[in-house]
């Protein structure tokens, strides 16, 4: 609906259509470049994956394991060997994190997955365990995870 006094606005009801008090007016010689300004921020906002720190990331090597944020996964650390009696896998992952930290994150994020804990650095799952190692280098924590056939 236009407003009598000046044409070039009109009058949107928020709500409530016949309550006038509750009615913002925009002025519509703007709304191009509103429209302009919407699309372009929306274009460059990251998507919610992009920004979400709880977007899990796993292994490159082990990949069903994720890999805790704050930590960097060592691709030239990879070794794996497929064998009759299973796989034999290990990658490193280091960061500046707390041990107690990292065990504590793998703790609660391995038994969603299957993981079942003997340790807090030994996890069973099917016929496989998962060993978590730590060692410090350069002010950084490397955590070693070796997979290997349940013997």
């Amino acid at each position: 609906r236009r407003d009598k006094k000046n044409h070039t606005r009109w009058a949107i009801d928020i709500l409530l259509p016949n309550a006038t008090e509750l009615s913002t007016h925009i002025d519509m010689r703007y709304f191009p470049f509103i429209l302009t300004c919407i699309v372009f921020l929306g274009a460059s906002t990251p998507s919610l994956a992009e920004t979400n720190p709880f977007t899990p990331v796993f292994s490159d090597v082990i990949l069903d394991l994720p890999i805790m944020p704050g930590l960097t996964e060592d691709m030239d650390a990879a070794v794996i060997f497929d064998k009759e009696q299973g796989r034999f896998v290990e990658t490193a992952a280091s960061g500046q994190i707390k041990v107690d930290t990292i065990k504590l994150f793998y703790e609660k994020a391995l038994p969603p997955l299957g993981w079942k804990a003997v340790t807090g650095t030994v996890f069973h799952r099917d016929q496989e365990v998962l060993k978590l190692k730590f060692e410090e280098h350069n002010n950084n924590i490397v955590v070693f995870f070796t997979l290997t056939p349940q013997t």
